[in-house]
């Protein structure tokens, strides 16, 4: 998989961002993301993620969008949406790469809209977020929503589940994700700071509801968990957990780092880790995480 951050810049100001960097000198040569771009195999299975800040508001993002359409690449990007609600926005990049081959994931922070608001710093982005994500069904666009779960909101999961289900059809996924506290002040990490066992309170009965729904075939959308070790849930439900094996290598480009290949980079950070009995299959989560919470994050299986 290829993983490529286009900019550290954003028209958000969400209080996770890990993104430290927001001038423009934070933007990726467009001469170098080109010749890496015809350098991409021709293979169509190859995936693509697009990254920042906000990869829609790169200055070349129609021309990048293009050429990997020209690959025949299988394209993913990370957006707050902001510029997906205007039909001409989503008319030219449909010109330049066919919205039912693309697939969006995109962030909700509560399901109260004002809450949802304040953590991003703009008011009325909740509500542009949702038009976004109607108009992209309507083109076939394969959408994905995600809460990054913290203090603020993880008493809010099934009320966010249940949001889902009235407000989109099976054809929007679920992901719930944890969040990389680096780049964050002392007094956001300690508003943010959220441990497993807060966590598996709130997701195991979700985790049942979503079980018993799709064993009844009355909600099929895929759901799935990142960035969160096993002990944020029973073991009983790991199946949901993306494991670090289903990643593969990635290779990162991004202005502040050459490219590189690496492996998907969470890690199990605590002590406790080694004596828990999943450790060998856990996803880990960010090494930030470990840093600042330390053997208190974690709840391990014996």
């Amino acid at each position: 998989m290829q993983y490529i951050a286009l900019t550290q810049r954003c028209n958000y100001s969400c209080n996770c961002c890990p993104c430290i960097t927001h001038d423009s000198s934070s933007d990726l040569d467009f001469d170098i993301l080109k010749e890496k771009i015809e350098c991409l195999s021709d293979d169509p299975l190859e995936r693509i993620t697009l990254s920042g800040g906000e990869p829609t508001i790169y200055k070349h993002f129609f021309e990048v969008m293009r050429l990997l359409f020209q690959k025949r690449k299988k394209v993913i990007f990370l957006t707050n949406s902001s510029r997906l609600s205007s039909d001409d926005f989503l008319n030219e990049l449909n010109v330049c790469y066919p919205l039912n081959n693309l697939e969006i994931i995109t962030t909700l922070f509560s399901v109260y809209p004002g809450q949802h608001d304040q953590e991003s710093g703009v008011i009325g982005s909740f509500a542009n977020t949702i038009k976004a994500i109607h108009k992209l069904l309507l083109y076939g666009t394969r959408v994905t929503l995600k809460l990054c779960i913290t203090k603020n909101n993880y008493l809010q999961l099934n009320s966010f589940y249940d949001f889902m289900r009235t407000e989109f059809s099976d054809d929007v996924n679920f992901q719930i994700s944890g969040i990389d506290y680096i780049g964050m002040s002392e007094k956001t990490r300690y508003q943010m700071m959220l441990t497993c066992e807060q966590i598996r309170s709130q997701l195991d009965p979700l985790l049942k509801k979503i079980n018993y729904l799709k064993l009844r075939h009355l909600d099929n959308r895929v759901v799935f968990i990142s960035n969160l070790p096993l002990c944020a849930a029973s073991l009983d439900y790991s199946n949901y957990f993306v494991l670090n094996g289903e990643m593969g290598q990635i290779d990162y480009l991004s202005a502040q780092k050459d490219m590189k290949s690496r492996y998907y980079d969470s890690i199990k950070g605590s002590e406790l880790c080694f004596q828990c009995i999943a450790y060998d299959n856990c996803p880990g989560t960010y090494s930030s995480t470990f840093q600042v919470m330390g053997d208190a994050y974690v709840t391990p299986f014996r």
